[in-house]
């Protein structure tokens, strides 16, 4: 039987959250019909969990580790990624931060790492 969403979801923050160098938290999203608005991180298409990386960077940052921001998308394995979701990783990219779908633990630990 193939994993749920939230099973996988689950999982990851487990794996994930186990690290020392790294916290993710479920990011809740969605639209209130009666009040008309967003929930989450208030932008269509924001990831299921969304955390802080950190890590050392170089030049004038030497020996200082600063977060880097991480948001990845859960999906099942038939789960379909809709164009807002695509478009919130694109951004998240653009901007430096580390983003991605995971259908599985393996695949959250590549957007994490960077491979």
């Amino acid at each position: 039987m193939p994993k749920s969403e939230s099973r996988i979801q689950r999982e990851i923050l487990i794996d994930i959250g186990g690290r020392p160098t790294c916290r993710m938290f479920r990011n809740p999203a969605g639209f209130d019909k009666e009040k008309k608005i967003y929930y989450g991180l208030a932008r269509r298409g924001s990831s299921d969990l969304i955390g802080l990386k950190s890590r050392m960077v170089q030049q004038e940052d030497v020996g200082k580790i600063v977060a880097q921001f991480v948001a990845i998308e859960v999906k099942s394995a038939k789960g379909a990624v809709r164009p807002e979701q695509k478009d919130f990783i694109a951004m998240v990219r653009k901007l430096g931060g580390r983003a991605g779908i995971a259908r599985s633990v393996k695949e959250a630990r590549r957007i994490v790492d960077g491979k």
